[in-house]
């Protein structure tokens, strides 16, 4: 998955998940806080914790006994997920 966008921590051009743990740091702290507070048709928020995709992620890939995510942010930011 390539993301045009930049990680908004400072990170090595080539890591994983394991090696890093990913803080959150929104683009707009405004609009994330506004997700908090509203809920979706079940009565849940549309946004539950902050760095929750990332630790899910990794987890995720744990269980299944496969590498964790990795990361390259030489001009975009891919993700690269090992099968």
């Amino acid at each position: 998955m390539e993301n045009p966008g930049s990680i908004l921590q400072e990170v090595p051009q080539h890591f994983n998940l394991v090696d890093i743990t990913l803080e959150c740091v929104p683009r707009n702290p405004r609009i994330v806080e506004w997700m908090r507070l509203m809920k979706n048709d079940r009565g849940q928020p549309l946004v539950r914790a902050l760095r929750e995709g990332t630790e899910r992620m990794r987890q995720e890939m744990h269980k299944m006994g496969l590498p964790p995510p990795s990361y390259e942010t030489v001009e975009n930011t891919t993700v690269t997920l090992s099968f």
